[in-house]
């Protein structure tokens, strides 16, 4: 965990009671942003992690729900530059309507089997590959870039990566 962030807290972060319990994350506590909203404090996240301790909360509403060991070697095989890994107040948790947001459910849905980073390199070394061979795309770089960030954030299938695999060779 590089950094910290609040969304509207309702006891001061710097206060006594804070910092005792931060421990050895008074650094940490310290340099924590404070935010007016969620979607300000998680705007620059290539992926954000909703989390609830209540399965039946998270079950009944079916959004991309996985287990917290899970998400965690999902992301590991992606190519992520940022993660934020939300977690809600102390003594409420998070809202319904804050858990089921599209950008807060998980990462995938639980039934579609995901790529891994070895599949998803050979994916964009194949896509680097067929536009390396194009004279008419002037920036390869920013043009791979631009597909590396659209397949990132699609939330891809092992399926629909082997599919574009093939296509591409």
């Amino acid at each position: 965990m590089k950094r910290l962030y609040f969304v509207k807290p309702r006891a001061k972060i710097l206060g006594a009671t804070a910092i005792k319990f931060a421990k050895h994350a008074r650094d940490l506590l310290e340099n924590a942003k404070i935010y007016r909203s969620l979607d300000e404090a998680v705007k620059d996240c290539d992926i954000v992690i909703g989390t609830t301790g209540v399965w039946e909360k998270a079950k009944s509403h079916k959004k991309n729900v996985m287990s917290i060991e899970r998400a965690a070697r999902e992301a590991h095989n992606k190519a992520y530059r940022s993660i934020a890994l939300v977690l809600g107040r102390d003594d409420v948790g998070m809202s319904k309507e804050e858990f089921t947001k599209k950008r807060l459910g998980g990462i995938y849905k639980v039934e579609r089997e995901m790529p891994t980073r070895r599949e998803l390199d050979l994916l964009f070394s194949e896509f680097e590959s067929m536009i390396s061979s194009k004279s008419s795309i002037r920036n390869k770089k920013e043009v791979s870039r631009v597909f590396k960030n659209l397949i990132l954030n699609s939330k891809i299938s092992k399926k629909e990566v082997h599919a574009l695999i093939t296509a591409l060779k």
